[in-house]
Protein backbone atom coordinates (compact mmCIF):
# COMPACT_ATOMS: atom_id res chain seq x y z
CA UNK A 1 0.00 0.00 0.00
CA UNK A 2 1.40 3.02 -1.14
CA UNK A 3 1.75 6.25 1.46
CA UNK A 4 -1.33 8.18 -0.58
CA UNK A 5 -3.43 5.50 -0.08
CA UNK A 6 -2.50 5.05 3.50
CA UNK A 7 -2.89 8.37 4.29
CA UNK A 8 -6.62 8.40 2.32
CA UNK A 9 -7.52 5.49 4.24
CA UNK A 10 -6.92 6.60 8.07
CA UNK A 11 -9.91 9.48 8.29
CA UNK A 12 -12.58 7.38 5.91
CA UNK A 13 -12.59 4.59 8.36
CA UNK A 14 -12.77 7.33 11.13
CA UNK A 15 -15.67 8.32 8.95
CA UNK A 16 -17.27 4.70 8.31
CA UNK A 17 -16.88 4.04 12.19
CA UNK A 18 -18.73 7.07 13.28
CA UNK A 19 -21.65 6.10 11.06
CA UNK A 20 -21.42 2.46 12.40
CA UNK A 21 -21.31 3.68 15.83
CA UNK A 22 -24.42 5.71 15.13
CA UNK A 23 -26.45 2.74 14.13
CA UNK A 24 -25.39 0.94 16.71
CA UNK A 25 -26.52 3.30 19.21
CA UNK A 26 -29.69 3.89 17.28
CA UNK A 27 -30.29 -0.12 16.98
CA UNK A 28 -29.87 0.05 21.10
CA UNK A 29 -32.93 2.40 21.44
CA UNK A 30 -34.88 0.76 18.73
CA UNK A 31 -34.37 -2.45 21.26
CA UNK A 32 -35.44 -0.54 24.42
CA UNK A 33 -38.44 0.98 22.26
CA UNK A 34 -37.39 4.67 23.39
CA UNK A 35 -36.36 7.63 22.01
CA UNK A 36 -33.10 9.39 22.56
CA UNK A 37 -29.56 9.57 21.68
CA UNK A 38 -26.71 8.00 23.83
CA UNK A 39 -25.69 10.70 26.41
CA UNK A 40 -29.11 12.23 25.85
CA UNK A 41 -31.93 10.58 26.92
CA UNK A 42 -35.64 11.70 26.83
CA UNK A 43 -37.92 11.80 29.07
CA UNK A 44 -40.42 9.40 30.03
CA UNK A 45 -43.31 11.68 29.38
CA UNK A 46 -41.86 12.57 26.03
CA UNK A 47 -41.10 8.91 25.25
CA UNK A 48 -45.12 7.48 26.43
CA UNK A 49 -46.10 10.92 24.01
CA UNK A 50 -44.09 9.44 20.89
CA UNK A 51 -45.45 5.91 21.19
CA UNK A 52 -43.23 3.16 20.11
CA UNK A 53 -40.16 4.40 18.88
CA UNK A 54 -38.89 1.51 17.45
CA UNK A 55 -39.35 1.35 13.74
CA UNK A 56 -38.23 5.30 13.97
CA UNK A 57 -34.66 4.26 15.31
CA UNK A 58 -34.35 1.53 13.36
CA UNK A 59 -34.69 4.02 10.32
CA UNK A 60 -31.88 6.48 11.75
CA UNK A 61 -29.55 2.99 11.77
CA UNK A 62 -30.22 2.73 8.41
CA UNK A 63 -29.42 6.83 8.14
CA UNK A 64 -26.21 5.58 10.07
CA UNK A 65 -24.95 2.74 7.56
CA UNK A 66 -25.78 4.86 4.50
CA UNK A 67 -23.80 7.71 6.09
CA UNK A 68 -21.02 4.56 6.73
CA UNK A 69 -21.42 3.68 3.15
CA UNK A 70 -20.93 6.98 1.45
CA UNK A 71 -17.98 7.75 3.10
CA UNK A 72 -16.63 4.15 2.20
CA UNK A 73 -17.05 5.31 -1.34
CA UNK A 74 -14.54 8.02 -1.12
CA UNK A 75 -12.24 5.37 -1.44
CA UNK A 76 -13.27 4.46 -4.58
CA UNK A 77 -14.71 6.97 -6.03
CA UNK A 78 -16.70 6.74 -9.56
CA UNK A 79 -14.65 7.95 -12.08
CA UNK A 80 -17.81 9.76 -14.34
CA UNK A 81 -17.87 13.21 -13.26
CA UNK A 82 -21.51 13.78 -12.26
CA UNK A 83 -21.64 10.57 -10.28
CA UNK A 84 -18.66 11.87 -8.67
CA UNK A 85 -19.93 14.99 -7.42
CA UNK A 86 -23.20 13.54 -6.56
CA UNK A 87 -21.08 11.31 -4.06
CA UNK A 88 -19.05 14.18 -3.02
CA UNK A 89 -22.33 16.73 -1.92
CA UNK A 90 -23.86 13.62 -0.68
CA UNK A 91 -21.04 13.39 1.85
CA UNK A 92 -20.31 17.04 2.51
CA UNK A 93 -24.22 17.32 3.30
CA UNK A 94 -23.96 14.53 5.63
CA UNK A 95 -20.96 15.76 7.58
CA UNK A 96 -22.28 18.91 7.78
CA UNK A 97 -25.43 17.58 9.29
CA UNK A 98 -23.54 15.99 12.16
CA UNK A 99 -21.46 18.75 12.40
CA UNK A 100 -24.86 21.00 13.11
CA UNK A 101 -26.52 17.84 15.83
CA UNK A 102 -22.90 17.83 17.32
CA UNK A 103 -22.81 21.66 18.00
CA UNK A 104 -26.83 21.85 18.84
CA UNK A 105 -26.35 19.02 21.54
CA UNK A 106 -22.93 20.55 22.76
CA UNK A 107 -25.07 23.59 23.40
CA UNK A 108 -27.75 21.30 25.27
CA UNK A 109 -25.18 19.93 27.16
CA UNK A 110 -23.23 23.30 28.54
CA UNK A 111 -26.57 24.25 29.49
CA UNK A 112 -27.14 26.92 26.61
CA UNK A 113 -30.10 25.96 25.29
CA UNK A 114 -32.61 23.59 26.68
CA UNK A 115 -35.18 21.64 25.89
CA UNK A 116 -37.98 19.73 28.03
CA UNK A 117 -37.88 16.81 26.42
CA UNK A 118 -34.12 15.59 26.72
CA UNK A 119 -32.15 15.28 29.50
CA UNK A 120 -27.86 15.46 29.02
CA UNK A 121 -26.79 12.78 31.24
CA UNK A 122 -23.49 14.31 32.27
CA UNK A 123 -20.12 12.49 31.44
CA UNK A 124 -22.01 10.37 29.02
CA UNK A 125 -23.42 12.92 26.92
CA UNK A 126 -20.06 14.85 26.59
CA UNK A 127 -18.72 11.44 25.59
CA UNK A 128 -21.15 11.00 23.00
CA UNK A 129 -19.96 14.67 21.93
CA UNK A 130 -16.48 13.74 21.74
CA UNK A 131 -17.33 10.82 19.35
CA UNK A 132 -19.47 12.65 17.28
CA UNK A 133 -16.46 15.41 16.93
CA UNK A 134 -14.17 12.93 15.53
CA UNK A 135 -16.53 11.61 13.20
CA UNK A 136 -16.94 15.07 11.69
CA UNK A 137 -13.07 15.28 11.50
CA UNK A 138 -13.21 12.51 10.06
CA UNK A 139 -15.62 12.56 7.64
CA UNK A 140 -14.18 16.25 6.73
CA UNK A 141 -10.46 15.22 6.48
CA UNK A 142 -11.73 12.36 4.20
CA UNK A 143 -13.49 14.85 1.83
CA UNK A 144 -10.93 17.47 1.60
CA UNK A 145 -8.57 14.24 0.94
CA UNK A 146 -10.57 13.84 -1.79
CA UNK A 147 -10.86 16.58 -3.67
CA UNK A 148 -7.61 15.36 -5.88
CA UNK A 149 -9.08 15.05 -9.64
CA UNK A 150 -8.02 11.41 -9.85
CA UNK A 151 -8.42 9.63 -6.74
CA UNK A 152 -5.47 8.16 -5.00
CA UNK A 153 -7.45 4.63 -5.21
CA UNK A 154 -6.26 5.18 -9.34
CA UNK A 155 -3.05 6.00 -9.00
CA UNK A 156 -0.69 3.15 -10.59
CA UNK A 157 0.94 1.11 -7.76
Amino acid sequence: MTEARRAALAPVLVAVGGGLAYALSKVHFAVIGELGFAGFHVTPEANAAFGDATVPQLANAAVGVAAALAALALLRPPNARPLRWALLAANWLGAAMIAAGVAGFALRAAGVTSSPDWEPTGRQAWAALAVGAVWVAGWVAALVGSRSRRPVWHEAT
